[in-house]
């Protein structure tokens, strides 16, 4: 893992000067133009057979933490992680756009968490077509090209991508639901450690995950400002990916663990009332398929201690959360600007390689919290902020 992330590093800085966009064809996707959305081929990491780009979704304006809450509008409607499509004021055609377009707006029930910007996509940028997914890696960058992150008040609160189009149909919450409607698959989530994300264990094992030319992208992307003044941010993903579908490949899913229910709107559950330690425990989920269970991280937000996956009732993953990385310390600047002295996960523990999965097996996840460890995040009207209990587990199914 150290080794990866040094050579994507080291590609990330070879990749500012050898950039280039990727014209039409039938692997590339076509830049947008006069919104800041782009997309850029970089040297692929893994294979020699393998191409690499650099996916920019946008630049995005953030209000200031104290500002005053924005109607709710566009966006998805004020989902929070998890939930794909649950309308809106706009409806389905009002996402806001980046930068030259119409600004981000704020969510139903979210209006007192400072500095959240909703600036989700139903028609997002594909990184190709026809082709084989293999890796995923987030950015937050100021538009000059450094770090945004805690340390200077603007962070990534959390994105969860996913692929629409024909026969799609989401692992953990099949044949349709409020949130998660039919012909949508979950196949990427990040959060603000920004995690490498691998379509298999390793970025040269033979599988991935296939995007079809018919396949969709809708991008569910929140953004958080934690200081008072406003600050524009750019967004990006870099992806490696082999052309085609090669014979012989496994099919990875993406497995959407959650503390929340599939009938649940969000993801977000309020911390239970006079508690500073407590447990979130998720339903249950039956496996539909027989396969292999991947890698995953978990995802909780401040105060959370672990993410642990039982399978028919042992564990078998215990994502752990650490502290206080580089970066996610806030800087005297932020502080003076009214970012909040607190503790900031910036890593979870990876589980690799876990375990075979049979039709027929369970899955449950639980997240561990404790407030008088490490303190929650609170709005801006000194409430605690949600809760979340969630990882997306990545599984080869086999026919």
């Amino acid at each position: 893992m150290k080794t990866t992330l040094l050579l994507a590093t080291l590609a990330s800085l070879t990749s500012l000067s050898l950039s280039k966009p990727i014209p039409d064809g039938p692997h590339g996707a076509a830049p947008i133009t006069g919104t800041g959305a782009k997309v850029e081929e970089v040297p692929a990491i893994f294979s020699s057979k393998y191409k690499r780009v650099r996916v920019t979704y946008g630049q995005y304006h953030l209000a200031p933490f104290n500002a005053s809450s924005a109607k709710p509008a566009g966006g998805h409607g004020g989902m929070d992680m998890g939930g794909m499509a649950m309308g809106g004021a706009g409806g389905h055609d009002a996402a806001p756009k980046p930068a030259g377009g119409a600004p981000p707006m704020a969510m139903p029930g979210m209006e007192n968490e400072g500095g959240m910007a909703d600036v989700s996509t139903h028609e997002a940028l594909k990184p190709c077509s026809d082709c084989t997914l293999k890796y995923a890696k987030a950015s937050l960058t100021f538009p000059d090209g450094t770090s945004a992150n805690y340390l200077n008040g603007a962070y990534l609160h959390h994105l969860t991508m996913a692929v629409v189009g024909p026969g799609r149909e989401d692992l953990a919450c099949p044949g349709g639901t409020m949130r998660i409607p039919k012909n949508m698959e979950r196949m990427l989530a990040f959060h603000n450690d920004r995690n490498e994300t691998f379509f298999g264990v390793t970025g040269t094992d033979e599988m991935g995950f296939y995007l079809g030319k018919d396949d969709k992208m809708d991008l569910e992307l929140m953004l958080k400002n934690e200081i008072n003044v406003p600050k524009d941010v750019v967004f990006s993903i870099e992806w490696e990916f082999i052309p085609g579908r090669p014979a012989g490949w496994g099919d990875v899913k993406g497995l959407w663990m959650d503390a929340a229910p599939c009938s649940a709107m969000m993801s977000d559950i309020s911390p239970p009332k006079g508690k500073t330690q407590f447990t979130l425990t998720g339903p249950t989920w039956t496996s539909t398929v027989n396969g292999r269970l991947l890698n995953t991280v978990g995802h909780m937000h401040d105060g959370g201690l672990e993410v642990q996956i039982l399978s028919n009732g042992k564990p078998v993953c215990l994502s752990k959360a650490s502290y206080n990385g580089p970066g996610y310390v806030p800087g005297t600047d932020a502080l003076a600007l009214g970012a909040s002295k607190i503790d900031h996960i910036s890593r979870y523990s990876p589980c690799i390689n876990i375990g075979e999965l049979k039709k027929g097996d369970t899955l449950a996840l639980s997240a561990q919290y404790d407030f008088e460890k490490y303190k929650p995040a609170l709005n801006k009207v000194g409430q605690e902020s949600h809760v979340m209990g969630v990882a997306m587990v990545f599984v080869e199914t086999k026919q």
